[in-house]
């Protein structure tokens, strides 16, 4: 699977999960970033574009949802009657990605106390605040980074990111 990239653009623009669902070893990457700056140093050459109505009706191409799936299983590995019952204020701030729509999937199926502190798809990351050296990087474990989450930090008994 080929997805966005949570890092700015400068660090590239995609990422490449296996079939496992998790990141991609630095050998699997290795092949994945050979090839990618091959065709780009090609100019492109060998990379067909299609619209989307096309690749719909190409056959090879489908729209499922892998949400609902994701939030159910969840239960299987989390004990997600427990968070439920303990009615903790939840936060949460997808960082601008994809994962808004899990978030709120999440907090509906489960009937959680859950907040998305920012609820926009935002590819330029202009949400996000500097690191330390003036950066922007995605750093969860910066609280540079994270001051725009840890500014809420007494509104919500956990947050996440």
């Amino acid at each position: 699977m080929i997805t966005p990239s949570h890092n700015p653009p400068e660090d590239g623009g995609i990422k490449y999960n296996p079939p496992n669902g998790g990141p991609a070893d630095t050998n699997v990457t290795k092949v994945v970033e050979d090839r990618a700056n091959a065709l780009m140093a090609d100019g492109l050459k060998g990379v067909k574009r299609i619209s989307l109505d096309e690749a719909m009706a190409s056959g090879h191409v489908k729209e499922q949802d892998l949400v609902q799936p994701f939030v159910e299983g969840l239960a299987d590995i989390v004990d997600m009657a427990a968070i439920q019952k303990a009615g903790l204020t939840l936060g949460v701030d997808p960082l601008g990605g994809s994962g808004i729509e899990y978030w709120k999937r999440i907090g509906e199926y489960y009937n959680l106390n859950l907040t998305i502190v920012n609820d926009q798809v935002d590819q330029t990351f202009r949400f996000m605040h500097l690191d330390k050296d003036g950066a922007i990087r995605m750093d969860c474990s910066s609280e540079c980074a994270m001051a725009g989450l840890l500014a809420l930090r007494d509104k919500f008994d956990l947050a996440f990111c």
